[in-house]
């Protein structure tokens, strides 16, 4: 489900040719509803599509691979690094669930 170089299928030659590749990954599309599964997580139900996650897939300038959690509002084009799931609030959610987030 998530995005790795392995899930290029026939254009995996396109690998060869970056020195960064990053996916977007969005678990609501697959009715996941707490993510990440380990450890301490989102409330996907009441995120809706509005989470994603994005990764560092390959980097060939030695850094290592990460990743960061993300509210996206498609209709504008919006990103915005969200707090950690441990430190996410009621109101948070509600703002997310409402689409009031603020840059």
């Amino acid at each position: 489900m998530k995005p790795s170089p392995d899930g290029l299928a026939d254009n995996k030659k396109t690998q060869r040719n970056v020195d960064i590749m990053m996916g977007l990954f969005g678990p609501a599309r697959y009715n996941i509803s707490k993510y990440p599964e380990h450890g301490t997580s989102y409330d996907i139900s009441r995120m809706g599509d509005s989470y994603r996650e994005l990764s560092v897939l390959l980097n060939r300038s030695g850094g290592g691979l990460h990743s960061v959690d993300l509210y996206f509002d498609g209709a504008v084009d919006f990103f915005k690094e969200l707090p950690s799931p441990d430190q996410i609030s009621m109101t948070d959610y509600h703002k997310i669930s409402n689409r009031t987030v603020k840059p």
